[in-house]
């Protein structure tokens, strides 16, 4: 994340600088969207959230159905670490989406450092102040990196939990299977 958000943070200074001091530079809500857009979080956010969780509910309570009838061990080995998942995404969630909020607050800050500059181009050029503007963009682009790493790391965390979960349901069926609990045929088909 912070190597994307270093890469990103060199494209909007290039892009600015390139809009207050180029005769042919882009308008200014080309300027504005091409240096503070993150379109592609909406995408990831409804083909790898919305779509995934629709599909998923209904496959892990079948699941989970299926275990029952099989074994009730087997269930209760899958669905301890899936109810342990639900209440560590409610704990996560609230943290994620005000870490969310506060990078879209910054990026906003930024479109309107970018506007205020791109808009002034021509007296701040004239009066010798672009590095002095370019300095202020960085400082508002470092705290929008700042905010999407912070956003990032909480983004893992609800991964690795997500992770965690399948897996040690998995090695729960395994264990009994390996104390002779359930068959090794049901430890099989659970699997």
């Amino acid at each position: 994340e912070k190597l994307g958000q270093d890469y990103v943070r060199q494209l909007r200074r290039g892009l600015v600088a390139h809009a207050m001091t180029s005769p042919s530079a882009p308008s200014l809500g080309i300027t504005i969207a091409r240096s503070t857009n993150d379109l592609a979080s909406v995408r990831n956010w409804v083909s790898l959230g919305i779509a995934p969780l629709v599909a998923l509910v209904p496959l892990l309570l079948g699941s989970l159905a299926v275990l029952a009838v099989l074994d009730p061990a087997l269930a209760a080995v899958v669905g301890v670490p899936l109810a342990l998942l639900s209440v560590a995404l409610l704990l996560i969630s609230g943290p994620a989406f005000e870490r969310a909020r506060d990078l879209r607050r910054r990026r906003g800050s930024l479109a309107a450092r970018v506007a205020d500059t791109v808009t002034a181009a021509p007296g701040i050029a004239a009066a010798g102040g672009v590095e002095r503007e370019l300095n202020a963009v960085d400082r508002a682009g470092d705290k929008v990196v700042d905010a999407a790493v912070h956003r990032a790391r909480t983004a893992g965390a609800l991964r690795a939990v997500s992770l965690i979960a399948p897996l040690a349901g998995s090695a729960g069926a395994a264990v009994l299977g390996a104390f002779d609990l359930v068959s090794t045929a049901t430890v099989a088909v659970a699997l």
